[in-house]
């Protein structure tokens, strides 16, 4: 019977072809010593092995393997910057309308729930007017998301212009 408790479990395992749980019927072939340390990744353009803490741009290279988390970001806010003026062109409104009745047919009717009638009064009001914007009102908010969005990539960009150059000048 395979076994977890021996000292010797990556080699038992190996040997008997087993999954640890004392099953030998199905076969899981070789599984790798977790105390060999950690597997050395390899830069698709050169090859090279790169360190385990080598950040998202190879240091022989300059290649960009990992994309950073601010450009990840930047998309993100760009995305929902252009959600709210998608929201803006179809009317907000008409969409939160179906949205609403949506939930309703098939939650609140079913469970014969009676809701307050809901209104967006002062500052959530002027909030969600700013956001989405109005028959007469551009959506500011999402053009700021926007822009935010440009600036957020903008700063990620230089930032990974200058990595990749630092990792491309080392020899």
């Amino acid at each position: 019977m395979c076994t977890d408790r021996s000292p010797l479990d990556g080699i038992l395992r190996r040997s008997l072809k087993c999954d640890g749980h004392g099953d030998r019927s199905r076969p899981k072939g070789f599984q790798r010593d977790p105390r060999s340390g950690p597997l050395m990744a390899a830069c698709p353009r050169c090859t090279t092995d790169l360190p385990s803490g080598f950040g998202s741009v190879c240091p022989s290279c300059g290649l960009v393997i990992r994309v950073p988390g601010i450009v990840k970001l930047a998309v993100t806010i760009l995305g929902v910057g252009f959600v709210v003026a998608v929201m803006w062109a179809l009317g907000a409104d008409s969409v939160f309308a179906f949205l609403w009745a949506f939930v309703e047919s098939l939650i609140v009717r079913p469970l014969g729930l009676q809701p307050p009638r809901f209104e967006l009064t002062g500052s959530m009001k002027w909030l969600y007017d700013f956001t989405f914007g109005t028959a007469t009102e551009p959506p500011w908010g999402g053009i700021l998301l926007i822009l935010a969005g440009v600036v957020v990539g903008g700063i990620g960009g230089a930032v990974l212009r200058r990595v990749e150059a630092r990792g491309s000048a080392s020899p």
